[in-house]
């Protein structure tokens, strides 16, 4: 008959046990990627690269905290750079005209803050559209903001255009037949990387502090209005050619103006390249910014004495030369 063996004591709590990792070593929480069944050897493999990259730049970010100070610094010297702030702030054709940041400031922001990534994927996809979702995170704080773009897989056109493949047609509110045309892959991924755009700008800055950005909007505004770095001429002319380049031409901007461009004061000039921005970022067109300034325009007459309420701002004071203070402050 066998001998059992003794049994072994069990140690008291606390007792016997060997630490497996010295008191001062921080452990990293495994991200591995198990092998799912069903799964590929390349989805394992894409699913691995990815989880590694997410660890990467978080470990980036936590040796390499952002400074604050120098970044604001940073945004602000950009900010007091003429060519920076003419494309940094767009303006809106609703009500009395609505005025942000636009995306190339963002976009700016985000790179000089630092210690952010930004991913976009699918939600869902039908023969109708495409829905994605963006989020923007905070690699420091964790903090994250998102939203979605519809990517229409149709568009609508005024005109039949017989080289492009017609899905049905329909009457719009004046009578008028308007086709609908299969996206092409182009006008598809204009629209995906403008959306994309958009929530970038919109949640990325709320991730940046609000008094470093309050900052940047007054540096823009001093940048705007002061006359070191350019003369007024070159300065109607560089702004009518931007314009141009988006297919608003010279009689397009005395429209909106009611006078020739090249006698625009300081807050037509600030004003247009707002609407510039906003053009550019396709959150506005140029035929709605138009009737909204005709529309001001045509409000503006219809006060029968033309003269300020008592709520109204007082008119510029004029300079020495007689020029309005609204002018862009620059010799002429």
């Amino acid at each position: 008959m066998a001998k059992k063996s003794p049994a072994t004591p069990t140690p008291a709590s606390g007792e016997g046990l060997q630490p497996q990792t010295k008191p001062s070593q921080a452990v990293m929480p495994s991200m591995g990627t198990a092998m799912v069944p069903g799964m590929s050897t390349g989805q394992v493999a894409a699913m691995s690269r990815a989880t590694a990259l997410v660890q990467a730049r978080f470990m980036m970010a936590m040796h390499n905290p952002r400074n604050q100070l120098a970044i604001k610094q940073k945004l602000l010297d950009l900010c007091h750079n003429p060519s920076f702030a003419r494309m940094s702030k767009y303006r809106l054709p609703i009500g009395e005209g609505v005025i942000g940041f636009s995306i190339r400031f963002a976009e700016a922001a985000l790179k000089e803050w630092g210690n952010m990534t930004a991913e976009t994927y699918t939600v869902s996809d039908d023969d109708d559209k495409v829905v994605m979702h963006t989020e923007v995170l905070d690699l420091e704080t964790n903090a994250s903001f998102g939203g979605e773009v519809v990517v229409p897989k149709r568009v609508e056109r005024n005109r039949e255009d017989p080289t492009r493949l017609l899905i049905s047609t329909r009457k719009n509110s004046r009578g008028q037949d308007v086709y609908v045309y299969a996206a092409t892959d182009d006008e598809s991924r204009s629209i995906r990387q403008a959306g994309v755009s958009r929530i970038l700008r919109t949640e990325g800055l709320r991730l940046i502090p609000a008094d470093i950005l309050g900052d940047a909007w007054e540096a823009v505004d001093k940048t705007m209005q002061s006359g070191k770095d350019d003369s007024r001429q070159s300065k109607v002319q560089t702004l009518v050619n931007d314009f141009n380049a988006v297919g608003v031409d010279a009689k397009q901007l005395a429209l909106y103006l009611d006078h020739d461009p090249a006698v625009l004061n300081r807050d037509e000039y600030l004003e247009l390249t707002q609407v510039l921005a906003a053009i550019k970022d396709k959150k506005a067109k140029w035929t709605e910014s138009l009737h909204w300034k005709q529309e001001q325009r045509a409000t503006a007459a219809d006060d029968p004495d033309g003269l300020p309420g008592d709520d109204d701002e007082k008119p510029p004071a004029t300079t020495k030369k007689g020029s309005k203070d609204g002018g862009l402050g620059l010799d002429v």
